[in-house]
């Protein structure tokens, strides 16, 4: 599933990089995530791709890769 947040906080550490989503600025106008979501989702075909390129990665959304990048982070053990 494609990520669309803000980028505030530290949502940018969260993501891997743009394949995975969008990061917009703090409110943007709604016009400009809707063409965000437009040029990706048309023609579908595109979509599909994205999809699929997204599933190939699923291992790095698991939560034991998510406790794996914490404890090196925190320097465990």
């Amino acid at each position: 599933m494609p990520v669309l947040a803000h980028a505030v906080g530290g949502i940018h550490s969260t993501m891997p990089d743009g394949g995975c989503g969008q990061l917009f600025a703090p409110h943007p106008k709604p016009d400009v995530v809707a063409d965000w979501i437009a040029s990706h989702l048309n023609p579908y075909e595109n979509y599909i791709g994205w999809r699929a390129a997204l599933a190939l990665r699923s291992r790095e959304f698991t939560w034991e890769a998510a406790l794996e990048r914490l404890e090196e982070i925190i320097g465990y053990p």
